[in-house]
């Protein structure tokens, strides 16, 4: 027959066993996935992992005949370590249901707080010889009582969290927690009623099976918890890239790729009807002035708004897009003619003059528009592309618009092989220029920066990439101004390094360069005759670019790793297969691209980037921030895990004689 005694003690070292187990997987997952509640609850049922080893303890001394002396210590540290585990559960619980955690400051109070009451407890009574029913009345009753109501409340709260209908996880672990409340009542009436001789409990040696199996129900409903709340994280975000490829990030309206597969049906619809289909675009003219001088977080607003001006505006059976940084385009179908499509383009134009209040300023913005007709100017939506770009290129020159394609603009595109010849002569004749935007880590110190180029046109002043490096693509000259890039960057590295500034650097590779078979050797004579270590270059392409051919993608990834170089993904997120194919691409790092940390203080921005950081993390990959504009976002991308920051936050681009300045400022670590 099984004694009392031994049943106990097998009971309660079960229990031990069952919540270390639980807090080694939580705090595994915590290593992975890095979320707050993951170490509450492997940090609560650490401390259940404690208190049961010392009421086993207690228990054992008891039955020895041992004195006081030696089980008041025990029972002390056994209270208080009971009553911190219910204090991080019920934290844990709250802040899953509720998304909001508390500081690890306040939570240490608290929970300190709360320990040190629980320890107190033991020593009510403590040294009176007669005071026997008193400390088992506190130790027991009231820490029985009080539990049964933290327990009860984390259960309520569980039922009603936001997401509807409540995950079976989390009604499994509410459903234990208010049975394992009950089972605290009831074992606290019959240690009240009991010796009084009120109630008589045959099956009370039985309880501690009680507190076993709850507790096992309980930590099974968190597991279960845990995983529905991954997998549920893990589909939003994946319907959220998904749906981010067809649509811009900022804006939220359809993209180049969206607009190209629309115009194509409007197209087939229409085709023999008799009516038209208009193409145009639509560009704002002195946005880059109001995003270099009130910031992107502004220029931001401005492109939200205005989106949602034009938006409002359009025709019923029109479409409006956002399709590069400060051009839209406009798809009109059921035209009789191009007049009704000039009185659409005049008002989506007057729309953009119309003041917008942005950093409390009025800003008032110019926009060129030019556009083409379907089946007038072009047979199939590409050509009416290509003829709308040609007409806008004019508007652009003249100001203002709208105006409409004529084959004679063909001609005018001969213009560009002049800018071309210009560009040919920029790397030769030195009017190329290099800026450096420094890169931070989670304390703010610089650990590296990314070269940025910029063309001093002679007489059109200062260009930024988005006015030429597409022109360079096209003249064959892409892959020899990333070398530039690439060879001057490095030698400033070294440069710095030389006068006791030790930084790594980033090099954006064009999809010519990445995909030239001579591009790893190529890097490696570079970094032979610039004498940088490879470890301090970091080569960044687009998902998009990486995206193209896989298999040939991966070989040069390999093949520039075995240099020792790190490749990093850039803008990730924007492309339609990151999420699918990350795992196999051979990178060391992601870039998040900046439209997710512009909505990172809204719920579903936060969730988005929340998965990107973890996903990477599992992978193995280090994450960047593009374009942290606040303190606030710096501080959300910190706790989240990120661990490179960029942006206006930090740091403009600056100039190479600038970087060595802010970097005493920031008290670089130094060679």
């Amino acid at each position: 027959m099984i004694e009392q005694g031994d049943l106990v003690t097998a009971a309660l070292a079960a229990q031990a066993v069952l919540s270390a187990v639980l807090a080694v997987f939580f705090l595994y997952f915590l290593h992975d996935r890095r979320r707050p509640f993951l170490r509450l609850w492997g940090l609560s049922f650490l401390a259940l992992a404690i208190h049961v080893v010392l009421s086993l303890l207690t228990y054992r001394l008891l039955m020895a005949g041992l004195g006081p002396g030696l089980r008041l210590p025990v029972s002390v540290a056994a209270l208080a370590a009971v009553y911190a585990q219910v204090a991080l559960l019920v934290a844990g619980v709250v802040g899953l249901a509720y998304r909001r955690f508390l500081t690890p400051r306040h939570l240490a109070v608290v929970v300190i707080v709360v320990a040190l009451l629980g320890g107190a407890t033991a020593l009510i009574g403590a040294f009176g010889p007669d005071a026997a029913s008193l400390r088992v009345f506190v130790r027991l009753g009231v820490k029985n009582f009080l539990l049964a109501a933290a327990f009860m409340g984390a259960a309520w709260v569980i039922l009603r969290q936001r997401s509807s209908p409540v995950q079976a996880g989390a009604l499994l672990a509410a459903g234990a927690m208010i049975a394992y409340g009950l089972h605290l009542l009831h074992t606290l009436a019959i240690q009240v009623l009991g010796p009084a001789g009120v109630w008589t409990a045959p099956y009370a040696p039985f309880l501690p099976i009680g507190d076993l199996v709850l507790y096992a129900l309980i930590g099974l409903g968190l597991v279960t918890w845990l995983f529905e709340h991954e997998r549920a994280e893990a589909r939003v975000a994946r319907s959220e890239v998904s749906r981010l490829s067809f649509f811009d990030p900022l804006t939220g309206l359809p993209n180049r790729r969206n607009v190209r597969v629309q115009l194509a049906n409007r197209i087939r619809v229409l085709s023999g009807t008799g009516l038209k289909v208009a193409f145009a675009f639509l560009d704002l003219e002195r946005f880059r002035r109001v995003n270099d001088s009130l910031g992107h977080a502004n220029g931001d607003k401005l492109l939200r708004s205005l989106a949602e001006r034009l938006d409002a505006r359009r025709p019923a059976q029109a479409t409006v897009a956002r399709i590069s940084s400060d051009e839209f385009a406009v798809i009109l179908t059921d035209l009789p003619d191009e007049a009704e499509a000039r009185t659409h383009l005049d008002y989506l134009m007057d729309a953009v003059r119309e003041p917008v209040h942005v950093g409390g300023h009025d800003i008032h913005l110019e926009c060129a528009c030019g556009y083409a007709l379907y089946p007038d100017d072009a047979e199939d939506e590409r050509a009416l592309m290509r003829a709308a770009d040609l007409a806008h290129s004019s508007a652009r020159r003249r100001g203002g618009g709208p105006v409409r394609y004529r084959r004679i603009m063909e001609v005018a595109a001969d213009e560009r092989l002049v800018l071309e010849s210009e560009l040919r002569r920029a790397i030769p004749d030195g009017q190329l220029r290099l800026l450096y935007q420094p890169i931070v880590d989670a304390e703010g110190t610089v650990r590296m920066v990314e070269a940025l180029v910029r063309w001093q046109h002679p007489e059109r002043g200062l260009l930024l990439p988005t006015e030429f490096l597409s022109m360079a693509t096209t003249a064959g000259l892409a892959s020899s101004l990333d070398y530039w890039v690439m060879e001057s960057a490095c030698r400033q590295i070294v440069s710095w390094r030389d006068q006791g500034v030790d930084l790594r650097v980033a090099v954006n590779l064009s999809a010519n360069l990445f995909e030239a078979p001579a591009l790893p050797s190529t890097v490696e004579r570079i970094l032979r005759r610039s004498s940088l270590r490879p470890s301090d270059l970091q080569l960044e392409i687009t998902e998009q670019v990486a995206m193209e051919d896989i298999e040939a993608g991966n070989a040069t990834i390999e093949r520039l790793n075995e240099v020792g170089v790190a490749l990093a993904l850039d803008d990730f997120g924007t492309g339609y297969s990151s999420l699918s194919w990350l795992q196999q691409l051979p990178v060391s790092r992601v870039k998040i691209d900046r439209s997710f940390i512009q909505e990172i203080e809204q719920a579903q921005g936060l969730a988005i980037v929340r998965s990107i950081t973890d996903l990477a993390h599992a992978l193995g990959l280090r994450v960047t921030a593009e374009g942290v504009e606040s303190a606030q976002q710096w501080a959300l991308l910190r706790q989240l895990g990120c661990d490179l920051f960029q942006g206006f936050h930090f740091s403009q681009p600056l100039a190479a004689s600038e970087v060595r300045a802010f970097a005493q400022r920031r008290r670089l670590a130094q060679l």
